[in-house]
């Protein structure tokens, strides 16, 4: 598949998500998918790896909300928007299971931050514009998660994606 530019992936999710939500639009944030040229699934066991961003990026539109209910929407569900309430998400095997594939992974980076101390959170209304290749083995769930994760970053201004620089 092609990579779209940035500005058509951000503009692609700032209208889905104005058409399905009709909210004030707090940014649109975005994160690549990626290839390991060598180490595929060694660099993430402690060996070493080369991955390499690709130009193909997960665009996420997301507006926080002043309840705890998750709104997500895809173009793939356009006319079927998934309702999340942030206070019932919970892991795999547990009654707050989500169960929607690909809704799993932007609520689940939600629950995780939670999870991790930062929060509570707001629920928020989010619209995906994925053009990443699903099941290419390309990252594309990493680049949903990375996305999601760095919009709420933003938006409750968590400094999760804060690094400091070690003093010399």
């Amino acid at each position: 598949a092609d990579a779209v530019t940035p500005g058509e992936g951000a503009a692609q999710a700032t209208i889905l998500c104005g058409d399905a939500f009709g909210c004030e639009l707090s940014g649109v944030w975005s994160a690549p998918g990626r290839v390991n040229i060598i180490g595929e699934h060694v660099d993430y066991n402690g060996g070493s790896g080369l991955p390499s961003a690709l130009p193909h990026r997960a665009y996420v539109a997301l507006s926080p909300r002043e309840d705890r209910t998750i709104r997500l929407i895809s173009p793939q569900t356009r006319d079927a928007v998934d309702v999340l309430d942030l206070d019932v998400i919970g892991p795999k095997g547990t009654p707050g299971e989500v169960t929607n594939h690909w809704t799993a992974y932007l609520a689940g980076v939600a629950w995780a931050l939670e999870q991790a101390g930062y929060g509570p959170l707001p629920g928020f209304d989010a619209a995906l514009r994925p053009c990443v290749p699903p099941g290419g083995g390309v990252s594309s769930r990493a680049a949903l998660e990375c996305a999601t994760d760095v919009a709420l970053d933003g938006v409750c201004h968590l400094r999760v994606a804060v690094t400091t620089a070690a003093p010399r």
